[in-house]
C-alpha cells in the first residue's frame, strides 16, 4: 500500500530495493485488472509516487535491454531504491471473479458446516 512507501523511506534502510512489476493486474488475488489496466489510457506513475515518498533513488523501464543494461547500475544507486518494471499482461493468467464476497462467505460457512 502507498503507506508503506513512506515508511520504507522513514526506516532509514540504504540497502533495500523495492522493485513493483506493473502488468496492470492484481497478482495476488487473481489477475482481477487494475483500474489502470482497465481504463488502458489510464496510468499510475508509481515513480512519481515514490518520489513523493521521498525515495533517494527511483528509476521505471519499460524496455527489458534498458533494464538489462542498466540493473547494475540501478542497484548500486544510493537506497532505499524503488524501481518499476513494466511487464506484459499475460492474457490466460487472468481470471474470473469468484464472485460477490456474501455468496463466498455462505458457501464457506456451509463448507465449515458440514465437516
Amino acid at each position: 500500500n502507498l503507506g508503506s512507501l513512506v515508511t520504507i523511506v522513514a526506516s532509514g534502510a540504504t540497502n533495500l530495493t523495492l522493485i513493483v512489476f506493473d502488468n496492470g493486474v492484481y497478482e495476488v488475488t487473481g489477475g482481477q485488472t487494475t483500474a489502470a489496466g482497465a481504463a488502458r489510457h489510464a496510468t499510475i506513475d508509481f515513480a512519481g509516487l515514490a518520489r513523493a515518498a521521498g525515495f533517494p533513488s527511483v528509476r521505471a523501464f519499460d524496455d527489458l535491454d534498458a533494464w538489462q543494461r542498466e540493473a547494475g547500475a540501478t542497484l548500486r544507486l544510493t537506497g532505499p531504491r524503488f524501481v518499476v518494471l513494466s511487464v506484459e499482461q499475460v492474457d490466460d493468467y487472468l481470471l474470473a471473479s469468484p464472485g460477490p464476497m456474501p455468496h463466498r462467505l455462505a458457501r464457506f460457512q456451509a463448507a465449515l458446516a458440514s465437516i
